[in-house]
């Protein structure tokens, strides 16, 4: 029969100080060999495990120590022996008083066989938690733990996330979440054994819900399938023991229940993992009411786009109609016009062109917002890009005498890229030029650098301080209310800008000194790939 003597050989040395290190361990370590007899176990081992350590060692595993060859232990132990992938699994030692389970964790040795390492559970005892370095672990898990919930913004899948650390943290098999709808509860996430429960609705009247929401505290059962039978003959599959429950509360709003459950004969919860959930569940509530509320400002963004674009949509019909009329007018297919006026129709048709401009960036802001902005790329040039834009600044320059200038680069610049939308940028960015230059020019240049194409738009207006550089591309912004009523404007232009030149694969870089005036550069790459 094998004995610890088949443990030593040429490296007798690293073996002793191998043993040296793992006497000075708190967690227990038994190594076994790939016949299945125990080769060494440390101090540590004795303790948990309850066996002398005289009298183990050569001894075959299953007769040493009995609860490793119970499932799930045995089969983890086999199966890690057979495939070297390392395991972990709960382990109840009998007459151990608390019943709680140790963290076992098998893994593969270099030279064969496995090595085993037992060490106090996440449901120790309160005491055993409070102490040292354990009391900073559970801390730090805890955080970890309300960190993930924090960073998941969709519902679903904080639900479920809230499932899955729960049970992690208390050693249960499964956990499900509840919400209340009306007088009933339906079960809307559920892992472990708690995903067969998903989708079941059952009355509250009398259910474990009942008692959490009502306590608004944790509650227990101690065999949820004795208690609570009406629900549990709904799904006869979710065969649940002892169960905790607390209820998710928000900002004093019920906004469902938590439950942790094991399977029937499982170890009760202690008052750490009640204590656990606590504080999981208060994480949680304010996760899933973060995320309700951050949904609802999803919701009513969408509704509020919906809006604008219907509105803006039923502006055009009559829009359209007078221009159409007043073009008529202006062309005297109803008799001739005096001067005065063909002065009024002019001014009529210049407010009719804003309402026009307002109302389209009104229902680009929608389209982008939407996700519907279309990218047509096509082979074209900077220049008839940029002469393009200057035909539509140039009237705009003219009641402020302001100069345009055009620099053209006398070779070709050719790009493949959505032309049409480049020069809606340019334009963009040329009438926030004509509107807040008061003397001066307005200057369009273009130039090629490392395969992107820089679109330059220059003035010699009012600058932009630097503390609000950062502020110039959000939506409805004007940095300015004082601007806002001098040079009117949705505040759309700049925000329908920057998105515009994403969807391209570029970007709007700024540069301003206040009094100076600012250089908007659109960059663009000289190919965009979309659809």
């Amino acid at each position: 029969m094998p004995s610890s003597s088949r443990f030593t050989s040429k490296h007798s040395n690293d073996r002793l100080v191998a043993e040296g290190a793992l006497d000075a361990l708190a967690d227990g370590y038994v190594v076994v060999s790939p016949s299945w007899y125990v080769l060494f176990e440390n101090p540590a081992s004795e303790r948990m495990l309850g066996a002398p350590k005289v009298g183990r060692a050569g001894r075959m595993l299953w007769d040493a120590i009995p609860a490793f060859a119970e499932s799930p232990a045995v089969e983890a132990l086999r199966a890690t022996m057979t495939d070297a992938k390392p395991r972990t699994f709960p382990l109840v030692m009998p007459g151990r008083s608390n019943h709680i389970p140790y963290d076992v964790r098998v893994t593969a040795n270099p030279s064969g066989g496995v090595c085993i390492q037992v060490r106090e559970g996440a449901c120790t005892t309160s005491a055993a938690l409070m102490n040292g370095d354990d009391a900073h672990a559970e801390a730090t898990s805890i955080r970890d733990v309300a960190r993930a919930l924090a960073e998941e913004m969709e519902l679903d899948a904080l639900l479920q996330l809230i499932c899955v650390e729960a049970a992690a943290q208390c050693h249960a098999d499964g956990a499900t979440i509840g919400q209340l709808d009306g007088d009933e509860v339906e079960v809307v996430a559920g892992t472990g054994v708690g995903e067969v429960s998903l989708g079941l609705r059952f009355a509250l009247a009398g259910s474990f819900s009942e008692r959490a929401f009502t306590a608004r505290t944790t509650v227990r059962a101690d065999n949820y399938m004795e208690e609570y039978p009406a629900v549990a003959a709904l799904r006869p599959e979710f065969e649940v023991g002892p169960a905790l429950m607390v209820p998710l509360i928000a900002q004093n709003r019920v906004l469902g229940a938590l439950m942790i459950v094991r399977r029937p004969g499982a170890p009760q919860f202690s008052e750490t993992d009640e204590r656990r959930t606590r504080v999981i569940a208060d994480h949680a509530a304010l996760a899933m009411r973060k995320s309700q509320l951050f949904e609802e400002a999803q919701e009513a963004n969408r509704a509020k786009s919906e809006f604008m674009a219907t509105m803006s949509h039923e502006l055009r019909t009559p829009l359209t109609a007078l221009t159409g009329y007043e073009e008529l007018l202006v062309d005297e297919v109803f008799g001739p016009l005096t001067e005065q006026q063909l002065g009024a129709v002019e001014r009529m048709r210049t407010s009719t062109e804003l309402l026009t401009v307002i109302i389209d960036e009104i229902l680009t802001f929608s389209r982008l917002e939407a996700g519907e902005e279309p990218v047509r790329p096509r082979t074209c040039t900077a220049q008839e890009i940029l002469r393009a834009a200057a035909a539509v600044l140039e009237p705009l320059t003219l009641p402020k005498r302001l100069d345009l200038v055009l620099l053209l680069p006398d070779t070709p610049i050719e790009l493949f890229t959505d032309p049409d939308m480049v020069r809606r940028i340019l334009v963009n960015l040329g009438a926030n030029a004509v509107k807040f230059t008061d003397s001066g020019l307005v200057e369009l240049s273009v130039a090629c650098q490392s395969g992107a194409v820089r679109f330059a738009v220059r003035d010699t207006g009012i600058g932009i301080a630097e503390h609000d550089l950062p502020r110039l591309f959000r939506p409805f912004t004007q940095l300015d209310s004082g601007f806002t009523r001098r040079h009117g404007g949705t505040g759309l232009g700049l925000f329908i800008s920057q998105r515009l030149a994403v969807l391209l694969g570029g970007t709007i870089e700024v540069d301003s000194t206040l009094g100076e005036g600012s250089v908007f550069t659109l960059v663009v790459p000289r190919e965009t790939v979309s659809e």
